[in-house]
């Protein structure tokens, strides 16, 4: 298939670049969101553990201050809701600004 593309500038748009490929092949625009939420999840479980370890807190004790399952949310492979950050965060007496800074 051959998609003609309008030029701006002597260059090509890439807006619109984006959106012809998105729209013939809408799979990687999923895939490439999918890889930015992995990304993103394990960057979040990180700073969750770095935080229960630094205060010494196993996951049995979290779980039942918070009802939290950190062994499913430290897997990694489940998407986490700003709830349960916000419940993490009060735990360990930090803003959500703190808990974010640097991810």
């Amino acid at each position: 298939m051959v998609v003609k593309l309008e030029e701006k500038g002597g260059k090509f748009c890439i807006r619109k670049r984006l959106y012809l490929l998105f729209q013939t092949k809408p799979y990687l625009l999923k895939k490439s969101m999918l890889e930015e939420e992995k990304v993103l999840i394990k960057k979040i479980v990180l700073k969750v553990k770095k935080l229960r370890r630094e205060a010494e807190v196993s996951q049995r004790l979290m779980y039942y201050d918070t009802e939290i399952n950190m062994g499913r949310l430290e897997t990694g492979t489940h998407n986490i809701n700003i709830t349960t950050i916000k419940k993490i965060c009060d735990y360990f007496h930090i803003s959500l600004e703190e808990f974010f800074k640097g991810i």
